[in-house]
């Protein structure tokens, strides 16, 4: 089982708030280094970082990469940029690699945190876990290749002639069955409508 949050320089105030929100979040001080976390966010990681550490600077993550697979330094998470540029970053989309190697996607939200005059003291993160949302997109982007698959290999091998139009009314897809028995070509047919091919009487 992890072990019971630490506190450190946040206090137990920001622990606290944090520990109140419904979604993973942490906070930094000016360089980066964690001061407090909440459980969701340890569930999250798959870990707990040390808090006030500068070996554990800007996510708790063990690693990260961005959404395409590329490694992502910690020093050029959202939460180190929104340090660097004192100005806060929403929406961002980072891969979280736990521990055990399973991989997690999260929409990052940095709000940078200062004292009068303007001075930078740190900033929270907050992290909203897309990871299902993301396979189930896959999924149905599977679900459709597969279908137009299916869909294509029918139209192409169906015995009579068959065409498909788009909502505009022009023809986007013929098979070879239609072209013989229309007389045109493909390239000829695919720049025309089904009202071309009939008598004006049918329109």
């Amino acid at each position: 089982p992890l072990a019971p949050t630490t506190e450190a320089r946040a206090g137990p105030a920001r622990s606290a708030a944090l520990e109140a929100l419904p979604t993973p979040a942490y906070a930094c001080d000016a360089e980066g280094r964690i001061t407090s976390f909440n459980e969701r966010a340890a569930a999250l990681w798959g870990r707990r970082p040390a808090l006030d550490d500068i070996a554990e600077r800007f996510s708790g993550a063990e690693a990260l990469l961005t959404p395409d697979g590329s490694p992502l330094a910690h020093d050029r998470s959202p939460t180190a940029l929104a340090l660097a540029n004192a100005r806060a970053y929403e929406d961002c989309e980072t891969v979280i690699v736990r521990p055990d190697g399973t991989r997690r996607t999260t929409l990052c939200y940095v709000t940078p945190a200062f004292e009068d005059f303007g001075v930078l003291t740190g900033a929270t993160t907050v992290l909203i876990d897309v990871t299902d949302r993301e396979e189930r997109q896959r999924e149905a982007q599977l679900a459709l290749r597969k279908s137009e698959e299916n869909f294509r290999g029918f139209f192409e091998s169906v015995a009579v002639g068959a065409l498909q139009v788009n909502a505009a009314g022009r023809i986007v897809r013929v098979n070879d069955r239609y072209c013989d028995i229309t007389g045109y070509s493909r390239e000829e047919l695919l720049r025309m409508s089904p009202f071309d091919l009939g008598h004006p009487d049918d329109r």
